[in-house]
């Protein structure tokens, strides 16, 4: 508690102390209040990207012949991830899909490999951002999982900033 000062009756120097301490008597509270909501919201996110990581080893684990396929698949998704810096569940979801897709096809997994490397580097020599990488192996599983180019999925991923019709003319004419 501070002194009464003279101020001419006006009482300010004890109001305006009495403020601060009023104030600085929350801070711990708003501390505590505002540390609680942010290791709330951290640990939701943790707990999401587990259930994320696991739903894509799951569906991973389904699009392999066997454990050892698995183990490399997952091998080969972290490895990638790391080196593009992609998203490792959106990689792995679509490598996923696209193993499956391919199952019966006259691809080989290092030929899947291959390709799903070469379009993870164009699309960070683009400088492409997360969520237009995410959309992008998106539309890719989809195209392998229907089996056919849609013009609207070319058109998708070339609104993220990837002229995919461009390489496959190339492709094409090769």
């Amino acid at each position: 508690s501070q002194p009464q000062q003279d101020d001419g009756g006006m009482g300010m120097p004890l109001i305006l102390g009495d403020i601060r301490q009023f104030f600085r008597s929350m801070t711990p509270t708003g501390v505590v209040a505002g540390g609680a909501l942010g290791a709330g919201y951290i640990t939701k996110e943790i707990v999401q990207a587990g259930r994320e990581g696991q739903k894509m080893e799951r569906v991973l684990m389904g699009a392999s012949a066997d454990m050892e396929t698995f183990s490399h698949n997952l091998d080969y998704v972290r490895g990638i991830s790391k080196d593009l810096a992609l998203s490792t569940n959106e990689f792995g979801m679509a490598y996923a899909k696209i193993l499956q897709a391919t199952e019966l096809s006259p691809l080989t997994l290092k030929q899947t490999e291959d390709m799903m490397t070469g379009f993870s580097k164009m699309m960070t020599m683009t400088g492409m951002g997360t969520p237009d990488q995410a959309g992008v192996l998106r539309q890719l599983g989809q195209m392998f999982t229907t089996g056919r180019i849609q013009q609207d999925e070319l058109n998708s991923i070339a609104d993220r900033g990837l002229n995919l019709a461009k390489y496959l003319r190339l492709v094409k004419y090769r």
